[in-house]
């Protein structure tokens, strides 16, 4: 069949598309395109015979009037009112005012807009909502080494003021002691201890209590004495610096807060938010001599008192910071993080003084037994004449007194004794560093450029089913597919190409300055 010679072919030059599909420019409509080529054509060739796919053409037209044209457009009237677009593949001079041209279709112009396109499964693209914690598909990348992040949080370095006071527990409160407000239950538990806090510089009333409680005979009623965080008392503000504990709290809100969401990453200021996120940031909260913890900040329903301190009144007990609102948990336990126990504290005790008061009574009633038999004695030979038997009596007497004498001088050089733990306190606390600290991390500001540049040309790892994100970014979106989900009534090898542009991952752009990454790609 021959087809009528009306078949106008547009020869363009500087036409940007690339042929591999790695780069295509998505236009809104044909009119758009069309107006586009237009302002890219430099000849026009008319009346020329029916234009096959991938073909080629021959034209009365000097070599050199067409070796920069790269692409090229047409439709064939008598056939339909399609139009086509096409790759220059070639240009031959044939001879003298007369040059052949090679073509290949271009898919993507030519079809794109006629296949269906449904959901599939995405690997990559951009995403149109970009708020931190929106996006946490691990990519994968090299993150280097972290670094301190400044200027993220307040409160980092000691989180909570803790400081330290000491505290006395007693089996037996002296008279002259007695509290205002004692408490058998505390932190839920039963205890018959009772217990007397005093700040550190007010020990001198610790030691004069041990001191009242050794002249009382009642050193041994002292079961313990350790350090212990005055703030986890419950004694509120206006308190005193000493006195006997009730039931306190024991636990307090701390942690700094996330004053600027959006804080350089070292000193890099991100294009993509999903360096805000895991791993390429994070908090790391420490407890001195314990352990230590990673915390993602997008996993905190708030941003301000982070995390609260328990504890339990006791010489042995760890202090927890578990985090509050984290990975939609009120409290967090099973992310807590351990902080070493408080040293206990060795005291002393007078042995002397214990002892006299223990036996003061009864050295007092032998004495007195002792002087009233020899007295006795006495009368009694005076009264009988016999002397053997009052001076046995005197002799009993005193040498019972000799014997309480001795007594007392024996214990007199006994040394003091020493109770609780004697050995030193840990490292940490010896040095002023028994805290809970925090830690913002995050990556180098290099590795932070590179990844963030990573995400501007490819977008985020999403691996979701669905519609394909091809627009919503202002300049281009990278779209990345597995298993391209596409039908129309198109040309099976169309139909293959597109598919395949996609599994191989395509930047779509929607401006005319193609290839220009220092545009604005904004969410639309």
């Amino acid at each position: 069949m021959k087809y009528p010679a009306n078949t106008t072919i547009y020869l363009c030059e500087g036409v940007p598309f690339d042929e591999n599909y790695s780069h295509v420019r998505l236009f809104d409509n044909e009119s758009q395109r069309l107006n586009y080529l237009r302002g890219k054509t430099v000849k026009t060739l008319e009346n020329s015979t029916y234009q096959r796919d991938n073909f080629t053409v021959k034209f009365p037209i000097e070599y050199d009037f067409v070796c920069q044209v790269n692409y090229l457009y047409y439709r064939n009237p008598e056939f339909s009112n399609r139009w086509f677009y096409g790759f220059v593949t070639d240009i031959r001079y044939v001879n003298e005012g007369t040059t052949e041209l090679d073509f290949k279709i271009d898919m993507f112009q030519t079809w794109w807009d006629y296949a269906s396109k449904k959901p599939m499964f995405i690997e990559r693209q951009h995403v149109n909502n970009d708020t931190p914690g929106a996006n946490l598909i691990p990519e994968g990348l090299e993150t280097g080494e972290y670094v301190y992040n400044r200027g993220v949080i307040t409160g980092y370095g000691d989180v909570v003021d803790l400081t330290p006071c000491i505290v006395l527990g007693v089996s037996e409160i002296l008279e002259q002691f007695v509290p205002e407000r004692f408490e058998h239950m505390i932190n839920n538990s039963y205890s018959g201890l009772a217990y007397f806090y005093a700040d550190i510089d007010r020990n001198q009333e610790v030691t004069d209590i041990i001191e009242t409680y050794a002249t009382s005979g009642k050193a041994d009623a002292i079961v313990t004495m350790f350090m212990y965080p005055r703030e986890f008392l419950g004694l509120g503000p206006g308190a005193s610096y000493s006195g006997w504990i009730g039931d306190g709290q024991l636990q307090q809100q701390i942690g700094g807060s996330l004053d600027n969401p959006y804080a350089p990453i070292d000193t890099y200021v991100p294009k993509n938010k999903k360096l805000y996120t895991y791993p390429y940031r994070y908090l790391m909260l420490y407890g001195s001599g314990g352990g230590a913890n990673e915390y993602r900040y997008e996993d905190f329903n708030s941003y301000s008192n982070m995390f609260t301190v328990f504890s339990n009144l006791g010489g042995n007990s760890p202090i927890v910071a578990v985090p509050n609102g984290y990975k939609h948990k009120d409290r967090g336990l099973e992310y807590s993080t351990v902080m070493n126990p408080y040293p206990n504290c060795s005291w002393v005790t007078d042995t002397f003084k214990n002892w006299y008061a223990q036996n003061q009574r009864s050295l007092m009633f032998s004495n007195a037994s002792a002087l009233g038999t020899g007295a006795l004695g006495i009368i009694t030979a005076a009264a009988t004449g016999n002397v053997v038997a009052g001076g046995m009596a005197v002799y009993s007497g005193i040498h019972q007194v000799l014997q309480n004498v001795t007594a007392v001088e024996q214990h007199k050089v006994l040394p003091d004794s020493a109770h609780g733990n004697t050995a030193s306190a840990n490292a940490y606390y010896a040095n002023g560093q028994h805290y809970f600290y925090m830690f913002p991390m995050c990556i180098k500001a290099e590795f932070a450029r590179v990844i963030d540049n990573f995400f501007s040309l490819y977008g985020y790892k999403v691996n979701v089913v669905d519609l394909p994100n091809f627009r919503g970014r202002k300049s281009w979106n990278y779209v990345k597919v597995v298993d391209a989900n596409l039908s129309g009534y198109i040309p099976v090898d169309a139909l293959r190409e597109l598919k395949s542009m996609l599994e191989r991952g395509t930047t779509f752009w929607h401006t005319d300055d193609m290839l220009n990454y220092n545009l604005d790609n904004s969410i639309l």
